[in-house]
């Protein structure tokens, strides 16, 4: 089950366009993703924390394995936490893409 987190961070993502993350440490357990037009700002004080045994990509594009190209996508700042020892990788958990302990996971971009 998704966290709240997650849930909150994921639909600031879906509405694309300038996103700044407030202070803070949020905590998902699920890949989030971002598209086409979207800038996504982190201050130095936020961090995105991989939660334990979620065994999941932190952030992917939306264009995945051939799936057509994304445009004009921005990440910058923050810390990304891939929480590692409380991870599990070469592991599929049902419904989840295979995790190779990678946590930004980006393909099929032109602008990145």
């Amino acid at each position: 089950m998704a966290t709240k987190d997650y849930l909150y961070l994921q639909s600031l993502l879906d509405r694309g366009g300038d996103i700044r993350i407030p202070d803070g440490v949020y905590t998902i357990d699920e890949t989030l993703g971002i598209y086409d037009d979207t800038k996504l700002t982190l201050s130095y004080k936020t961090v995105i924390r991989l939660a334990d045994n979620s065994d999941c990509i932190m952030l992917k594009n939306s264009c995945q394995s051939g799936n057509g190209v994304n445009h004009r996508i921005f990440v910058e700042g923050g810390t990304w936490d891939g929480n590692n020892v409380k991870q599990h990788p070469d592991t599929k958990p049902e419904g989840k893409p295979y995790y190779f302990g990678v946590i930004l996971r980006f393909e099929n971009i032109e602008d990145l």
